[in-house]
């Protein structure tokens, strides 16, 4: 039997919205649920530019549906880094009452291993008295890079484990009509497994090469330049380059869920030092400013380029940004601290608790100037020793992506410290080149 295009998303952030936007692109009729109401008119607004408002329903309740997504946040608790279910479990309950034998329900959050069949499908059961095999559950997990969920949704694999054979059908059947190519895997608790593997194994990728930039400041090597020639055209395994530290909403969290999924989460696992390592790139940067800062100012200025967690694609979203970490813990130093960004607004950036510098030369000078954000515009306007312009001197440049040319900087400007990635050039040392292009 065919199966109502009519579907009922609980979560309306980043997950949600780009799912739901999805649904109404491809004919559904779609109940979105949030607490937030600003999400709630974000999707109406993108309903009413579709035409597609007359399918749109919205509120701060599940109604019935023949299929719930489940799309709303989880994440860590600060104290001891494991996943926070609680939306999950409330938002479950929630569906529970409006629950009807043979509806189905897809969890969408990222969760650790075994969260689907232990946790929701009780409080789906409970709340609903329903016995467990009276409704379908499955889970497919997002796995969109932001900035780009609107294309990566239309055609990324889709991941999904289900309870039974009659779940796993409806949810392929579901996303199929709406995203790229559907994997249908072992069990529920591989999809969850998969979902977080993913994540975990890039963070751990980036965790060798900023471990590898820690042994090149030992010898003061620029450890991005370093990698960049043991790759050229060498045939296998190419290393990522380092970079200045690993933040966002995943690769930061992940790696502890996939902890958490262990039979010991508290013994020594590659996932938790995977994130220490990146972690102390972070707490690196914070030590290379406060140690010039100690020695050549006293009242210092610093400019941190890059609020968004990365800048490819580019994107708003600021959530585990290094740049805004770096931000708050130098601004605790007592330093002044702005924040720019290309695609972050002033507002953005005010709300974080930050002072903005909206336009990157409009004549202010820092003493250290540090470029954590990974956005193409910064190599545009950088190009060659433009970055003199905001400069004092003496002064530090922290330029992990090599955006700059440290030999033209160096020769314009010889009180000026540039540092990259496990390399810091002083007026001592001779400045190095960049790698050739590969």
């Amino acid at each position: 039997m065919t199966q109502p295009k009519e579907v009922s998303i609980v979560g309306l952030g980043t997950v949600g919205q780009a799912l739901a936007c999805a649904m109404l692109a491809a004919g559904y009729r779609v109940t979105g649920i949030d607490l937030n109401v600003d999400r709630q008119n974000d999707l109406l607004r993108f309903a009413c530019a579709s035409s597609a408002s007359q399918r749109l329903v919205v509120g701060l309740r599940p109604l019935p549906s023949r299929n719930h997504i489940i799309a709303v946040a989880t994440p860590l608790r600060v104290k001891d880094k494991v996943g926070d279910l609680r939306s999950l479990v409330s938002a479950s309950r929630a569906i529970g009452t409006v629950l009807r034998p043979g509806d189905l329900v897809v969890v969408r959050s990222t969760v650790p291993v075994g969260t689907v069949r232990n946790i929701v499908s009780g409080e789906l059961s409970d709340s609903s008295r329903l016995a467990s095999d009276e409704f379908h559950l499955a889970y497919a997990p997002e796995r969109c890079v932001v900035g780009d969920e609107a294309r990566e949704i239309a055609t990324l694999p889709q991941l999904v484990g289900a309870i039974d054979s009659e779940a796993a059908l409806r949810a392929h059947d579901l996303f199929a009509s709406v995203t790229g190519p559907v994997i249908s895997m072992q069990a529920v608790e591989a999809a969850e497994l998969a979902k977080l593997a993913n994540n975990a194994y890039n963070d751990l990728r980036h965790a060798f090469s900023n471990q590898i930039a820690m042994i090149a400041e030992r010898y003061n090597l620029d450890a991005v330049r370093l990698i960049d020639e043991a790759n050229r055209d060498y045939p296998r395994d190419p290393m990522v380059r380092p970079s200045p530290g690993v933040g966002g909403s995943c690769l930061t969290k992940d790696p502890y869920l996939l902890a958490q999924s262990l039979d010991e989460p508290s013994l020594p696992n590659l996932f938790t030092v995977g994130r220490n390592v990146n972690d102390r790139i972070v707490a690196d940067i914070i030590t290379l400013a406060v140690e010039f800062s100690n020695i050549h100012t006293t009242d210092t200025r610093v400019l941190v380029c890059g609020a968004a967690f990365k800048g490819h694609p580019p994107t708003q979203d600021t959530r585990g940004s290094v740049g805004v970490l770096v931000a708050n813990q130098l601004r605790d130093y007592g330093m002044s601290v702005a924040v720019h960004d290309p695609c972050v607004t002033e507002q953005q950036i005010f709300d974080l608790g930050l002072s903005p510098h909206p336009e990157l030369f409009d004549g202010s000078r820092f003493d250290i100037v540090l470029l954590i954000g990974s956005h193409s515009y910064y190599e545009d306007k950088l190009v060659g020793s433009e970055v003199r312009q905001l400069l004092k001197s003496p002064s530090l440049v922290y330029d992990p992506w090599s955006f700059i040319d440290p030999n033209v900087l160096r020769r314009d400007s010889p009180n000026v410290t540039y540092a990259s990635i496990g390399f810091r050039s002083t007026p001592a040392t001779a400045a190095v080149s960049h790698a050739p292009p590969e």
